[in-house]
């Protein structure tokens, strides 16, 4: 319910879309926001919510929500709640650019329940699956290992 509590302070950009960051992945990726209006700008009007993915092996997948994709396509089918899997899977990254419209001012909104869990937003959402460095921080022994590590 994060977007609803702040929704007042929210800056959107001329094309009503806002940027959403999970605080607990650090990306290296510097112009990954700006990656993400460029296809913002490339895409069909309707098609403006970009996600962005990361492929993570078999025996990392149950820690995170997974992003299904079409076969032969980039398109996303559905998503998955954190569980195992026997083959690589691309995860939610925890970053999206959001057209505003999708959600209605001053009620309760979540985006995994209101948006992410139905199924009519997929065709709103274009995945942006990247290959560069990143780490999750959400545990304790993770954020410890991004400090002695991340820097060397």
């Amino acid at each position: 319910n994060a977007i609803n509590t702040i929704q007042a302070m929210i800056v959107f950009s001329k094309d009503n879309v806002f940027v959403v960051y999970n605080g607990d992945i650090v990306h290296t990726d510097t112009n990954i926001v700006a990656d993400m209006m460029r296809i913002h700008e490339e895409v069909p009007i309707g098609k403006a919510n970009i996600i962005a993915g990361y492929e993570v092996p078999a025996d990392q997948a149950k820690n995170y929500g997974q992003l299904i994709l079409e076969d032969n396509s980039p398109r996303i089918k559905h998503f998955k709640e954190k569980q195992e899997s026997t083959e690589p899977v691309y995860i939610n990254a925890g970053l999206y650019l959001i057209d505003s419209r999708i959600f209605k001012k001053d009620l309760e909104f979540s985006i995994e329940y209101d948006y992410f869990a139905k199924k009519p937003w997929l065709n709103y959402m274009v995945p942006m699956l990247q290959d560069t460095k990143w780490i999750d921080v959400g545990t304790p022994e993770r954020y410890d290992w991004l400090k002695k590590n991340w820097a060397k």
